[in-house]
């Protein structure tokens, strides 16, 4: 790489005259030098943009859902939920009182929302809404639970797009499988292990991830 960028400059100097009758050899190679050093700051520089593209990204996504918040804040109507029934010791996880099914939502009513942990904490309600209905044998409704948290908050909190640019491309694929993955136990009717197994491996990729762009 360095021997391109001397190429380059030696180039760039001739083309400026550096390489005229007049010119030293002194003169020509501090001309070289000055644009190898150019070069190389300009590299490093490179780096330090790409680390802050995640933070840049979101903050616009966060900016965008504040200004529209504000905008249909009298629109935005909360589903309050009731807790699925269930029977015996194996009792469901607590839940929230209400039940946001998009990020929109969530934001709307004032639940922090300025990092990738605080999305990933508002999924998590969502799961426990998933598994609790599953455990009461609500599959239909634990099979929508895992749908508002692919597409009311993986995707269009950005999350899907930046974790397929920041961290890899089939680290995104993994995702979307484990989603289907769910989806498919709640169409099945599959056991509560099985799905509670699951979901818990979704959180947890969820939260590996989070902490990946939010830089812990």
């Amino acid at each position: 790489m360095k021997s391109e960028w001397i190429f380059i400059a030696g180039m760039c100097c001739i083309l400026a005259g550096c390489g005229s009758k007049d010119a030293t050899e002194d003169e020509i190679r501090q001309s070289i030098e000055a644009e190898v050093r150019e070069s190389m700051t300009a590299e490093s520089k490179e780096l330090e943009i790409r680390e802050s593209i995640a933070a840049e990204v979101l903050e616009s996504i966060y900016q965008e859902g504040a200004e529209g918040s504000e905008e249909q804040t009298l629109a935005v109507e909360t589903t309050t939920l009731e807790q699925p029934e269930t029977s015996g010791e194996d009792s469901e996880v607590p839940l929230s009182e209400k039940y946001y099914s998009t990020w929109a939502e969530y934001q709307s009513d004032g639940n922090p929302s300025r990092s990738w942990n605080d999305v990933v904490d508002a999924m998590d309600a969502v799961f426990d809404y998933s598994v609790n209905y599953f455990r009461s044998g609500n599959f239909d409704e634990a099979y929508d639970c895992i749908n508002d948290a692919y597409y009311g908050y993986y995707e269009t909190t950005g999350m899907e797009r930046i974790v397929m640019g920041y961290v890899s491309g089939s680290r995104k694929s993994e995702v979307e499988q484990e989603f289907e993955i769910c989806k498919t136990i709640c169409k099945s009717q599959g056991s509560l292990d099985e799905f509670v197994s699951e979901v818990d491996t979704l959180r947890d990729m969820m939260r590996t991830d989070a902490e990946i762009l939010d830089g812990k």
